[in-house]
């Protein structure tokens, strides 16, 4: 996060970055982190106690949570991604999951915005079928891509808060 705060700030000079504890069972809460300029914001969220109910072949993910965005521009807060620590290869690692709606009508669909990459709830990220889907490469109402977190990928998840814009009528809700 302060790598991408460093870059923001070549254009940006009055980009922040706010690291907070939410609400949580443990004393120290569960850490989230913002990264603000104006008016627009990328904010981390870690889940406190994520678990399937089920466990899942193959599941090594140790943490995970939302990346939310907001734009004065959009009326509501949108779920861009889902930010899992898990292993890949031999060693642990940040990774971003973004989804996108398949082989499903639009009125169908109702893990995201359709049309446009997405992050999923914590009860379906959690959900043991999502889970599952996630994991083992099938033919499903959406499809997933991964990628490292770095600071040029938080930039391209503010780059996305920065260009949302309210919705067209004619185009549709998203």
């Amino acid at each position: 996060m302060n790598d991408a705060l460093s870059d923001l700030r070549a254009v940006e000079p009055d980009a922040a970055l706010e690291e907070r504890a939410t609400g949580g069972r443990s004393s120290a809460g569960v850490p989230g982190f913002s990264l603000m300029a104006g008016g627009v914001r990328l904010r981390l969220d870690l889940w406190e106690g994520a678990r399937t109910s089920e466990p899942v072949p193959d599941d090594t993910m140790v943490i995970a949570g939302c990346v939310m965005i907001t734009n004065p521009s959009y009326g509501t807060e949108l779920n861009s991604a889902n930010v899992v620590y898990e292993q890949v290869g031999d060693r642990l690692e940040w990774q971003i999951y973004k989804f996108r709606s398949g082989m499903v009508r639009p009125e169908k669909y109702a893990y995201g915005p359709y049309g446009r990459t997405h992050g999923l709830a914590y009860g379906d990220f959690f959900d043991p079928q999502q889970r599952y889907f996630m994991l083992h490469s099938a033919l499903h109402v959406w499809s997933k891509t991964t990628e490292s977190l770095t600071a040029e990928t938080l930039l391209g998840l503010f780059k996305e808060a920065v260009d949302l814009r309210a919705p067209d009528s004619s185009t549709g809700p998203w």
